[in-house]
């Protein structure tokens, strides 16, 4: 809710020194990730096509909680670069780190969704109970 009233106040000058996009996307991922946790956990149960293993673990648990701590780190970074070395973190050094934490999450759960699920994770029925 605080997001949203954020959001509808964006020209507070305040509100709008907060980078409202990194904070809006790091509690997306923080959202997604806490769904891909209760699958994982077996919370909710799923049968047929959801219950695909490598769907949940990877792509999301593994990717949102990876894309949560490196948005997270290059807030701290913004903040660095704004508060001690007294430089701006402009729109140009935003899109390039986020660029680069799309990449290096995207690509880390490509390269583990294509190899063999005996070599990352697979679903074994007889361990369910």
């Amino acid at each position: 809710m605080l997001l949203v009233y954020a959001w509808c106040n964006y020209n507070y000058r305040p509100i709008r020194a907060k980078n409202l996009t990194w904070t809006t996307l790091i509690y997306c991922a923080t959202v997604l990730w806490f769904i891909g946790n209760l699958v994982t956990n077996n919370h909710v149960r799923l049968v047929g096509v959801w219950s695909n293993c490598k769907l949940w673990i990877l792509w999301f648990r593994v990717l949102f909680v990876y894309v949560f701590a490196t948005m997270t780190i290059v807030r701290f970074y913004a903040l660095d670069r704004v508060f001690n070395q007294k430089k701006p973190f402009t729109r140009r050094s935003s899109l390039i780190s986020g660029a680069v934490v799309i990449v290096f999450n995207v690509t880390y759960c490509l390269v583990n969704q294509l190899i063999s699920s005996s070599l990352t994770l697979e679903y074994v029925p007889d361990l369910e109970a």
